[in-house]
């Protein structure tokens, strides 16, 4: 009987010490307090699309502890207002009524430790906003009370919304396109892009617009004409579809009718429902039909004059042929100068029909210095048939050489002076026009 009633009191004294462990663990449990997840300054943008845009306020529950409750939001004051500007330095301005709307301001929680997310929806009308006028003008919310406690440093959010016009607008500004005479038709991709959240189907106008030819080659040292109707498929518009931004309307170029020539295909955009961004209202294809390129993959190249210590491979002859503007050819400047002139030999591998030459000053450095140029062909390299004289500008920019038509293997470029009187000439490409026999 007396082993019993040991027994029993061991027991008890078991029973009590573990929900005296339960309470303390309790006890050192973090304290369920609510939040707002984005607080402080938050700003972002709204548009001016015919509806509301709303914003969600994202409440937060926090703690180990697992415990249902109810938390409030509401508008700080105009005072708490002021001492924000005051302390930022801002200059903030308290939205009028008419300018939002709370639907529901009390959010509840259960005790599950796995609901702890909750949204109050804030409402904004951007019309009402802009009709504000000059100012920035804000709505600060806070959390105004709640059945467990709140974090202090994330109860208040200063909500600035900026009012955005909705413009629809070209991604780009156009093409340039520079093809042999009887190259491949093609097909030309106009991305049309919108700068909001779309509610509808957007209409998108295309046009061409004629009279825009007259203002682009008075603008252009080039002169253009209107590409011909039989040359292209425009469809007369593009439509964005709700809950999309952009759409990609196809233009097909019928380029292989075209004789050799400058064209201009300018396309204006413009839409009955929503602005046009200025400035991308216009999306304009040049074309430009020269005689075929040679390929240069074959070809090899020697000069009487380079300079090794440019990075390569700039300086070297290659350079010249090697399909990248920006790499550049540079006679001799380390340990002196190569006497005029300046001679290039290009063996084409192929006889070939010269037709043209597009001439590229070197891009960097503002060294385009070579001047004096002329052009010869040769089958032998000894008997040597001139195709032309040339002057180079000193810019950076393509110059095209039409030169005497010859059929040659060889293809010599002979420089004779520079801009500014020195030795000193480069080249950043030569792209030759032709046919191989």
């Amino acid at each position: 009987m007396k082993k019993h009633k040991q027994i029993t009191a061991a027991l008890l004294l078991s029973v009590g010490t573990f929900f005296s462990c339960e309470d303390g663990l309790k006890d050192n449990l973090t304290e369920s307090k609510v939040y707002l997840v984005s607080s402080g300054l938050q700003e972002f943008e709204i548009y001016k699309t015919g509806t509301p845009s709303t914003y969600q306020l994202a409440i937060y529950k926090s703690g180990a502890v697992e415990t249902s409750c109810t938390a409030s939001v509401g508008l700080c004051s105009v005072e708490e207002l002021e001492a924000y500007n005051t302390q930022y330095e801002t200059e903030y301005k308290m939205m009028t009524n008419a300018c939002y709307e709370i639907t529901s301001s009390s959010v509840s929680f259960d005790a599950d430790r796995k609901d702890v997310n909750r949204v109050v929806d804030i409402i904004f009308k951007p019309e009402a906003i802009e009709e504000l006028g000059i100012g920035k003008y804000v709505l600060p919310v806070k959390l105004t009370e709640a059945s467990i406690g709140i974090t202090n440093d994330k109860a208040m959010v200063i909500l600035a919304p900026t009012v955005i016009e909705p413009m629809v607008y070209f991604a780009s500004s156009g093409a340039k396109l520079n093809l042999g005479l009887g190259a491949a038709d093609m097909t030309q991709n106009l991305k049309i892009g919108f700068n909001a959240s779309n509610t509808q189907n957007i209409v998108c106008n295309l046009v061409v617009d004629e009279d825009y030819l007259a203002a682009y080659n008075a603008a252009s040292p080039v002169q253009f004409e209107l590409l011909p109707e039989s040359a292209y498929t425009l469809p007369a518009s593009a439509t964005i579809v709700e809950d999309t931004k952009e759409v990609t309307a196809k233009v097909a170029l019928a380029v292989s009718t075209l004789p050799l020539g400058n064209y201009l295909l300018p396309i204006r955009l413009s839409s009955d429902q929503f602005k046009i961004r200025e400035g991308n209202d216009m999306y304009v294809v040049e074309i430009v039909i020269t005689n075929p390129v040679l390929d240069t993959k074959k070809w090899t190249i020697t000069a009487n004059t380079e300079e090794p210590a440019e990075a390569a491979p700039n300086g070297r002859p290659e350079a010249i042929i090697d399909g990248d503007i920006n790499s550049f050819w540079h006679s001799q400047w380390s340990g002196g100068w190569q006497d005029w002139p300046h001679i290039i030999i290009i063996d084409m591998k192929d006889r070939c029909e010269v037709l043209s030459i597009d001439y590229y000053g070197r891009q960097s450095g503002g060294d385009a210095n070579t001047k004096d140029m002329e052009f010869f062909v040769s089958d032998n390299q000894s008997d040597w048939k001139s195709i032309g004289k040339f002057e180079a500008k000193k810019t950076a920019d393509m110059q095209e050489f039409e030169t005497e038509e010859a059929e040659r293997r060889y293809l010599k470029v002979e420089i004779t002076s520079s801009h500014d009187g020195s030795n000193n000439t480069s080249i950043g490409e030569l792209i030759v026009h032709g046919t191989v026999m």
